[in-house]
């Protein structure tokens, strides 16, 4: 899986590692099990680290369904990581059609010192990237 994910109770945050060649159905998937897991609280931060992702096998229809899927509370701040143009459209994609119905606070970043301030955890910036740093491929 190109995906990993943790849940960060202290910080009340989720913390969101993807590498490789990220597919809609390893999102969705990954969607599904972190709001099964019994500590996962809907009005916590995330902060999706997705720099390492090499290739995006993804298309139009699968952020439509993961857009519509969103496990996480409107109004809680979520930040999303990207290094690469793909990455960035089809985050800001995701950004847009999560926007419209929800007035969701989620922001899309090229640097994560940006991500983790607008999320709030500016103080507990060393904390964050070491926990985030644990995340490793399946």
């Amino acid at each position: 899986m190109a995906v990993a994910y943790a849940i960060d109770a202290e910080h009340q945050v989720v913390l969101v590692k993807a590498w490789g060649t990220v597919t809609g159905r390893e999102l969705l998937d990954a969607t599904d099990a972190l709001h099964a897991m019994p500590a996962f609280r809907s009005a916590a931060r995330e902060l999706g680290d997705y720099r390492d992702v090499e290739t995006v096998d993804l298309d139009s229809a699968s952020v439509q369904k993961l857009a519509a899927r969103s496990v996480f509370a409107g109004s809680v701040p979520r930040a999303v990581v990207v290094a690469t143009d793909v990455g960035f459209g089809m985050a800001r994609m995701y950004q847009m059609l999560r926007e419209g119905p929800t007035g969701d606070a989620l922001r899309v970043f090229r640097d994560m010192d940006e991500a983790i301030a607008w999320i709030g955890l500016d103080a507990h910036r060393g904390a964050v990237l070491e926990r985030l740093a644990t995340l490793r491929r399946d």
